[in-house]
């Protein structure tokens, strides 16, 4: 009997230590989520350094200094007025670089807004794709899920694109949910000369609209993030761009 209780104490201590032991793990994972969500966000702010450099709506972009003081890279920056979108535009070797990269070349979480790969760096192309991370504080793309709302649609129609080229001002189109694989998302097609085909394929997916109707020499830019607890599903933002004189 005496060894059974023994035995039993033993089993006891044991059982008491691994219970200690999942808790410390379960401790960990928990501060390190905290930590890298956290980071994540941190990540997604803007720094001075780079905010010092954001133009007002009539301003021209100082994108050569941009480009000196802060990454070769950086192409435009783009406001969508009263809204979390405001942020410098780059644009790397393929659409990977900057998924998960700061505008200093650095690892983030956050990754920075960017142009797809393949259109032109001047905004020459009749449709052209910008990406960035859907953050649940709203910062990066995360502001693109209100759209989806009609009422707040409806308040934030316009934004500024500011360009090596010139200031353009942007027309919001239309607030869709897109297929990571839809066949609009391939510029190597659609990019030049198929603009209303662009537009048609949006606005049938359309959750929001506007009354605008597009001219085939006109400029799209779409914007575009990933939606939550879904890999295949894209929210994305159809605008026009105008260039002001």
């Amino acid at each position: 009997m005496k060894i059974l209780n023994s035995l039993f104490c033993h089993i006891d201590r044991l059982i008491n230590v691994l219970l200690v032991l999942v808790f410390i793990l379960f401790l960990l994972l928990g501060s390190y989520a905290i930590y890298d969500t956290y980071s994540t966000y941190e990540s997604a702010e803007l720094p001075d350094l780079i905010k010092k450099y954001q133009p007002s709506q009539s301003e021209e972009l100082q994108i050569e200094e941009l480009k000196t003081n802060v990454n070769d890279d950086v192409e435009a920056w783009i406001n969508i007025y009263d809204t979390t979108i405001n942020y410098p535009i780059v644009q790397g070797k393929d659409n990977l670089e900057y998924l998960n990269k700061n505008y200093f070349h650095e690892y983030a979480s956050a990754g920075s807004i960017f142009l797809d790969y393949r259109n032109s760096r001047a905004f020459e192309d009749n449709f052209s794709i910008i990406y960035g991370h859907n953050l649940i504080n709203n910062t990066m793309f995360g502001g693109l899920i209100k759209f989806e709302k009609k009422d707040y649609y409806d308040k934030h129609l316009s934004g500024m694109l500011h360009t090596s080229k010139g200031n353009y001002k942007i027309e919001v189109i239309a607030f869709s949910v897109l297929d990571a694989y839809d066949p609009i998302y391939n510029l190597i097609i659609y990019a030049n000369g198929r603009n209303k085909e662009v537009y048609d394929y949006i606005i049938k997916r359309a959750r929001n609209k506007s009354n605008l109707e597009i001219k085939a020499n006109d400029k799209l830019l779409l914007l575009s993030t990933c939606r939550a607890n879904s890999d295949d599903k894209r929210s994305t933002l159809l605008t026009r761009i105008v260039k002001v004189d």
